[in-house]
């Protein structure tokens, strides 16, 4: 299960648009939910790391356990997340079983499966809207099979974090998901990909504006320079807009430089590309309180 925890952080910006304005006894009631639930999630990957695959199996299900059981409380959370939640646990515990039935041993299932739940960090398709739905359809995970656990990882660190951790990770996401799609489907995905920035040029050009004088912030300003990433899933992780921004914006020259295997996509398009998803596609009004 590579960088588990760091693929929820790398997540989790996602959460804010996933939730209708919350008052503040509810953003306490979901802190005090994801708490624990960061704590196991940190569990895991130690399990992991140290190879004590059994002991992460159960970690695992207790996590899953424990959410089942909020369920059961009715504890405030949408119905939608707690649904996907108790299917990826109803995946986990098939899909275990059905590699243990096909040969593999306790110790090998167990190890399958804890690596592809820590794969569910696929986009869901409620989060495809905010992007249009031809953004992460072609990532690389299978979004039908892999939609669960964004929004338990949205759930547990989306509620924390500086605006510009916020608005880095969701242009990094958009970014990302586009690199699998133009990687997968290239000549299909660069037409769709002109075809909707040429569309939404007007909207471009004046949010473009706006955000280079956000991101010239000083509170943006660690954040943009840090480097943080995933690793182990493609060099482009941390290549998304904004690292194409930070380009742009203070490497002149660069614009050009294709990313590797994309000899198509230079810095300068896939920006174009992720801009246009994240603030004209999906429509401005899903992220204005944090404008």
């Amino acid at each position: 299960m590579a960088n588990f925890v760091g693929g929820l952080r790398y997540n989790s910006g996602m959460y804010k648009y996933l939730l209708k304005e919350l008052n503040e006894k509810e953003v306490r009631e979901l802190q005090d939910i994801a708490t624990p639930l960061e704590k196991l999630s940190r569990l895991i990957e130690q399990q992991v790391k140290d190879s004590d695959l059994v002991l992460a199996e159960e970690t695992v299900l207790a996590m899953l356990d424990r959410v089942r059981t909020m369920q059961t409380a009715k504890v405030m959370w949408p119905t939608s997340t707690v649904d996907y939640i108790i299917n990826a646990y109803e995946k986990f515990e098939t899909g275990y079983n059905a590699f243990v039935e096909g040969g593999r041993n306790e110790t090998e299932a167990a190890k399958l499966m804890i690596t592809i739940l820590s794969g569910f960090l696929g986009l869901e398709d409620d989060v495809f809207n905010l992007f249009d739905s031809g953004l992460g359809m072609n990532s690389m995970y299978n979004p039908e099979e892999n939609k669960h656990l964004l929004l338990l990882t949205a759930l547990i660190l989306g509620l924390r974090g500086d605006r510009g951790i916020k608005f880095g990770t969701t242009y990094t996401i958009a970014g990302h998901e586009m690199y699998h799609s133009i990687l997968t489907f290239p000549e299909m995905q660069l037409q769709l990909w002109d075809r909707k920035v040429a569309l939404n040029r007007e909207c471009y050009i004046d949010h473009m504006i706006r955000t280079q004088d956000m991101y010239r912030a000083e509170e943006n300003t660690t954040y943009l320079n840090s480097g943080v990433n995933t690793t182990g899933e493609d060099l482009p992780d941390y290549e998304g807009l904004q690292a194409a921004f930070k380009l742009l914006q203070q490497e002149g020259g660069l614009e050009e430089v294709p990313y590797p295997e994309l000899p198509k996509i230079t810095r300068e398009r896939l920006f174009f590309y992720s801009w246009t998803a994240t603030w004209c596609i999906q429509g401005p009004r899903r992220i204005s309180s944090d404008r």
